[in-house]
């Protein structure tokens, strides 16, 4: 995967354009010389050695004197073509080692800077919101976020963040998600338990599975000034424990209304778990690894 949108967030990461682009470099000479050595075949060493067998024997067997240092005699093309070949062997372990050890850098340099890339990511994403907000949501704006959120994503994965999906999905997806869907209403009745209410984006014809959006669901964002941003792992884990405990008191609720008691017009967010506060103590967007 490689948008725009990707290699933006990514290159604010220290040294991490310098990583990619030399992890890139090694891995094509190893696919190259992969493919080489598969199209040969046989191990030519071991042909060459077979041939080489041959020689010594024959030199041996008619007498002909074998000098103290076989190895700076000339065996003639047989022993030409299978030094250049154990040299191939050797350069091949050797780009293998490099390969695996670029590959493992890249890697660290995204899990030590994810969280720089990720808040790159919520500018981008910020200033699409604002675009749409001075005009009107279309293609190319859903197209847009559509890539954002596949970055989003690819970051998380190879950072081997253990955010799960439903947490990308959800607080991942809009900060003020429980504001936006608190779950809790049937048939436009409030007080009713209904679990099963389509998010916002679902409605829309949204779906952050395959990381497909629709302009209808950004203009709806828009319109209703939903809170859309890409987290960093300390704000999506904050926003994640944050939707739980509302949730958590939403089921008291709905269980005390199974038992009888008059469900309330809205539920009450207490105060500690109100948006402001959470805004305000996780508005930064921390630096901290991984």
């Amino acid at each position: 995967m490689s948008t725009d949108e990707l290699l933006a967030a990514l290159g604010v990461i220290p040294g991490y354009a310098q990583a990619a682009q030399a992890a890139a470099t090694l891995d094509m000479h190893f696919r190259q010389l992969r493919g080489k050595r598969l199209d040969i075949g046989i191990n030519p060493v071991f042909r060459h050695r077979q041939q080489l067998t041959r020689q010594l024997i024959d030199t041996a067997l008619s007498g002909q004197h074998l000098p103290a240092d076989l190895t700076a005699h000339d065996w003639g093309q047989t022993w030409k073509d299978a030094t250049r070949h154990a040299q191939e062997e050797l350069l091949f372990q050797a780009l293998s080692e490099a390969t695996t050890s670029a590959q493992n850098h890249r890697r660290h340099l995204i899990t030590q800077g994810a969280n720089a890339a990720l808040s790159n990511l919520d500018d981008q994403l910020q200033e699409l919101v604002g675009a749409i907000r001075a005009g009107q949501a279309g293609g190319q704006h859903a197209d847009r976020y559509s890539r954002i959120r596949r970055a989003q994503r690819h970051i998380f994965t190879e950072a081997h963040h253990s955010a799960t999906r439903p947490m990308l999905n959800t607080v991942g997806e809009m900060v003020d998600l429980y504001e936006h869907w608190p779950r809790w209403t049937k048939n436009g009745k409030p007080g009713s338990p209904e679990p099963d209410q389509p998010a916002p984006w679902a409605r829309h014809g949204s779906d952050p599975d395959s990381s497909t959006y629709t302009p209808e669901y950004l203009q709806w964002a828009v319109d209703n000034r939903a809170h859309l941003w890409v987290p960093t792992f300390p704000q999506l884990q904050a926003a994640a424990v944050r939707d739980n405990r509302l949730r958590e008191q939403q089921d008291i609720h709905r269980q005390n209304v199974n038992n009888g008691a008059l469900p309330r017009e809205r539920f009450t967010t207490p105060d500690e778990l109100s948006l402001n506060v959470f805004l305000a103590e996780h508005a930064d967007k921390e630096s901290a690894h991984v």
